[in-house]
């Protein structure tokens, strides 16, 4: 359950807990709206995070799929953010989510996001 915890973090905007659920070794993509792909480190999406959480925004998220592999696990979600008055801020992003039990604790290991989605 550890995308929970990531999730919950995230919407309050608690940049603490997400450096802990983080691996270190986190590999990131993200595919722009454009097509363009950015990969990413983990010291690179913490900063993304720092930057994006400067803004007081509500954060929603849609589990759209949770599934195991091994001992992995991997989650599928709709990632959307809305400012105080419910308008969006952008489309939404579909995003994979890998989580791995590394030295007892679960840590997301990969993040793969698709930014610009539209539609519900």
């Amino acid at each position: 359950m550890a995308h929970v915890h990531l999730l919950a973090a995230w919407q309050h905007q608690d940049i603490e807990t997400i450096k802990k659920i983080l691996s270190p070794d986190l590999d990131a993509t993200f595919i722009l709206p454009t097509g363009e792909e950015k990969v990413y480190t983990y010291d690179h999406i913490i900063k993304v995070f720092e930057e994006l959480f400067e803004q007081q925004q509500e954060w929603e998220f849609d589990v759209i799929y949770k599934t195991e592999r091994g001992s992995d696990s991997v989650v599928i979600i709709r990632i959307f953010r809305e400012d105080g008055n419910y308008n969006l801020i952008e489309d939404s992003s579909l995003a994979i989510l890998t989580f791995k039990t590394i030295n007892g604790e679960r840590k997301m290991v990969r993040m793969h996001m698709e930014m610009g989605i539209t539609g519900a």
